[in-house]
C-alpha cells in the first residue's frame, strides 16, 4: 500500500541491531554530514557534546534525516524506502478510528481528543485511548505549548515520506493476520474515496485525475514502475509546512496486479484518463 505524504510519516524511533550510544554515537552520525552545509555542519558539532539527544531530527537540503531516541539512531534521506516490519506498530495503524485520526491531524493540523470525537462521532474517552495508543508507537505527540489542564492538544511526527508495508514473508506467521488487517481496512478507505471521486470530478475537473491502462510487464520493470511512481508522488508532494499557498491536499492511489488470472487475456497496453 502506497500512501502520500500526508498519510504515511511515523518516527522511527531505532531499527536494526541499535547504535553505540552517547558520544559515540552522535560521533557516528555526525561524521556522516555533508560538510558543504553549513548549518548542518554546526549542529553537527552541537551533537557531539550531547551525551543523550532525545528524539530529535534536523535535515540538509530536504533530504537527509537524522532521528535520534535514547541514543540508538538512525541516518537515512527522506525519500529512502521504510518497511513497516513491526507488528506493534503495524497493529496500532489497523484501526479504522485511529487511520482517521491520522488523517485529520495531516490534512488539518493539530487537534484534542474533544474535536476528534465530535468529527468521529465518538466519546472523548475513546478517542483519548486511540490518542494514547498512537502516541505510544510514536506517531503522534502532545503539544505541551498548547495543552491546558485536561484538554491536550496533538499533532502528527515527521518521519519517513515514503513508508511501505511489509510483506507477508516479511513477518512471522503469527503476525501475518495484522497485515490481512492493515490491508483490509486501507482499501475499505480506498473503495469509499473511489465512491467520492464521480462528484470530486463533477465539481472540478481540474482538481480530480485519473487514469486506467492496460499493460505487460515483468515482474522486475513493475518493481522499477512502482518505484519511479513513488519517486514522482515524492517529488511533487509538498510538507504542509512548506506548500504553496494554492497547494491543497490530495488522495492518491495506484494499484497494478496481473490482468490474466481470472479473466482472458487482453492485447495491447492502451493507457487512458478517465473520469
Amino acid at each position: 500500500m502506497n500512501v502520500p505524504d500526508e498519510e504515511a510519516v511515523p518516527f522511527l524511533g531505532t531499527v536494526g541491531g541499535g547504535a553505540p550510544a552517547g558520544e559515540e554515537a552522535a560521533a557516528a552520525a555526525t561524521d556522516r554530514l555533508p560538510s558543504s552545509n553549513s548549518a548542518v555542519a554546526e549542529m553537527a558539532q552541537i551533537l557531539r557534546i550531547l551525551p543523550t539527544v532525545v528524539c530529535r531530527e534536523i535535515s540538509a537540503k530536504g533530504c537527509l534525516q537524522i532521528s535520534f531516541c535514547r541514543t540508538s539512531l538512525i541516518l537515512m534521506k527522506d525519500e529512502e524506502p521504510y518497511t513497516l516490519h513491526d507488528p506493534d506498530r503495524l497493529k496500532a495503524l489497523a484501526h479504522p478510528m485511529r487511520r482517521s485520526m491520522l488523517t485529520h491531524l495531516a490534512i488539518h493540523g493539530p487537534a484534542t481528543s474533544t474535536t476528534l470525537g465530535e468529527l468521529l462521532g465518538a466519546k472523548t474517552g475513546t478517542t483519548s485511548y486511540h490518542l494514547r495508543q498512537l502516541e505510544k508507537h510514536g506517531f503522534i505527540e502532545e503539544i505541551p505549548e498548547r495543552s491546558t489542564g485536561r484538554e491536550r492538544w496533538w499533532r502528527r511526527v515527521p518521519g519517513p515520506r515514503d513508508m511501505r508495508a511489509p510483506t507477508p514473508d516479511q513477518l512471522a506467521p503469527a503476525d501475518r493476520a495484522v497485515l490481512a488487517e492493515f490491508h483490509r481496512i486501507g482499501m475499505n478507505e480506498d473503495r469509499a474515496l473511489l465512491e467520492r471521486f464521480p462528484a470530486a470530478y463533477r465539481a472540478d475537473p481540474d482538481w480530480a485525475k485519473a487514469s486506467r491502462g492496460l499493460a505487460r510487464m515483468t515482474k522486475a520493470e513493475l518493481s522499477e514502475f512502482h518505484d519511479a511512481y513513488i519517486a514522482l508522488l515524492l517529488k511533487y508532494s509538498h510538507p504542509a509546512e512548506d506548500a504553496p499557498p494554492d497547494a491543497r491536499p490530495l488522495y492518491v492511489r495506484m494499484f497494478a496486479f496481473p490482468a490474466d488470472e481470472d479473466h482472458p487475456p487482453r492485447t495491447g497496453g492502451e493507457a487512458t484518463d478517465a473520469p
